[in-house]
């Protein structure tokens, strides 16, 4: 037998709060281009659970994953 033991919809974790930055410039030789770009994301490194065990007993609510930590990446595109 299932019982709940929470409503429905009235059981809700920490809000999100995520700040992802781009910055890109391109810069031309000629008649060709190249764009080079910097992306940093969860620049804050927020920690929010985003999924938790939701089975009655001492490991109730405990955190099963949390908002990926700070992740960067560079590119370059290049136009000939």
């Amino acid at each position: 037998m299932t019982v709940a033991l929470v409503a429905p919809g009235s059981l809700y974790f920490d809000r999100w709060n995520q700040l992802d930055i781009s910055v890109k410039r391109q810069i031309k030789f000629g008649r060709y281009a190249v764009t080079p770009s910097f992306e940093l994301y969860n620049t804050l490194n927020s920690s929010v659970v985003v999924n938790a065990l939701q089975i009655y007993g001492p490991t109730y609510l405990r955190p099963l994953g949390t908002l990926p930590g700070r992740l960067m990446r560079l590119g370059a595109q290049f136009k000939f």
